[in-house]
């Protein structure tokens, strides 16, 4: 078996077009804040609403109604409005396409790597929303877990989503922790790492999450995630590592820099790589899921082979298995009850096979 090796055709095979590479952070306290990494998105949507350049930009945010915890896809024309979109969601939200063909101006548009794909192919078919897209900002994306995960964890630790006043799946440093208001304004917090064991073992992922090879948002101007790197544990400011991939990103992120609006370096792609690598090399396994799946009934269309290795196959099946897993009552509830400890250890066999 050889190890993934970084070299130019792999940075094209794992990471798409690339122009620049960048590390840093939002320089405005106030915007990282309410961000689950360095504030970069926000950042650039709100410094081109302020010059003019957009008049509007697609986002997503949670909202607590009617006793549940919710995504909304919307359109944002303030600051503050793209301030209340800054945190993750770790749940499908389907984008407001139809508010995007009726809006007048230009937009920007935020997503993850598959809604980019998708606004991609409706570009080619709607010239009204084609012309209005001036910028497009992708979200690394490991990959979408249904919404009764969230639940399950809040079960466990004994929330009622009816006492929820408000909510955010991750801040702070390095993983972060989850927050929630509750109604009687009393906080609660614990550890990001208590919903992502779950979630990182693919339990209650999305069956078409299965299907994606894309992490990194390749259809995008430009393309933001968190920076996994043990050196950058250690930093007080979180960052994020981006990447531009069209003029258009680029000469959106040097204004930022040029402004001060962001402290950035620039990276190099075998840094983005190695900050992404397990995801990366999972993300592309799709030839291995295509084949592992029909041993759970499922069917993945994937021809093109690639390097596929042993520990892609290994990947494959506990990936899907979890998957299927998970549809299960009775599994999904046994899941619960195991102690964290050998979670986590599960997690990190998981990890191994696709480290390499």
């Amino acid at each position: 078996m050889t190890p993934v090796r970084f070299s130019p055709v792999t940075q094209s095979y794992y990471l798409g077009n690339v122009k620049d590479c960048y590390i840093g952070y939002a320089t405005n306290s106030g915007t990282r804040e309410n961000c689950a990494s360095g504030g970069i998105v926000s950042t650039i949507l709100m410094e081109q609403l302020k010059t003019g350049y957009i008049d509007g930009a697609l986002v997503s945010r949670i909202v607590v109604d009617n006793g549940d915890i919710k995504g909304e896809s919307f359109i944002a024309k303030t600051c503050d409005e793209i301030r209340s979109s800054g945190g993750s969601i770790y749940f499908n939200v389907d984008p407001a396409w139809r508010d995007v063909d009726h809006f007048e101006g230009r937009l920007a548009v935020v997503g993850l790597p598959c809604h980019l794909k998708a606004l991609n192919r409706i570009c080619d078919r709607n010239l009204n929303i084609n012309k209005k897209i001036v910028m497009k900002i992708g979200l690394f994306c490991g990959h979408n877990s249904d919404k009764k995960l969230l639940y399950k964890v809040l079960e466990k630790k004994k929330i009622s989503i009816g006492d929820i006043n408000a909510f955010l799946f991750r801040r702070g440093r390095w993983r972060g922790q989850m927050r929630i208001v509750l109604n009687d304004n009393k906080i609660i917090e614990f550890p990001f790492s208590h919903y992502s064991v779950y979630r990182n073992l693919n339990l209650f992922s999305l069956k078409r999450c299965i299907n994606c090879r894309d992490h990194t948002a390749e259809y995008s101007d430009v393309s933001c995630g968190d920076i996994w790197l043990k050196k950058m544990k250690k930093e007080p400011i979180k960052h994020s590592i981006f990447l531009s991939r069209t003029q258009a990103g680029t000469e959106a992120i040097d204004f930022l820099i040029h402004k001060r609006a962001i402290l950035a370096r620039k990276s190099t792609p075998q840094e983005v790589f190695q900050s992404q690598k397990r995801a990366l090399i999972l993300h592309k396994g799709l030839y291995a899921r295509s084949r592992v799946s029909r041993i759970f009934g499922m069917n993945i269309s994937c021809m093109e082979k690639g390097d596929t290795r042993w520990n892609d196959y290994l990947a494959a099946f506990i990936a899907i298995a979890n998957v299927r897993c998970s549809e299960s009552k009775l599994f999904g509830n046994l899941v619960f009850r195991t102690p964290r400890q050998i979670l986590y250890l599960y997690m990190l066999v998981y990890k191994l096979t696709h480290n390499f």
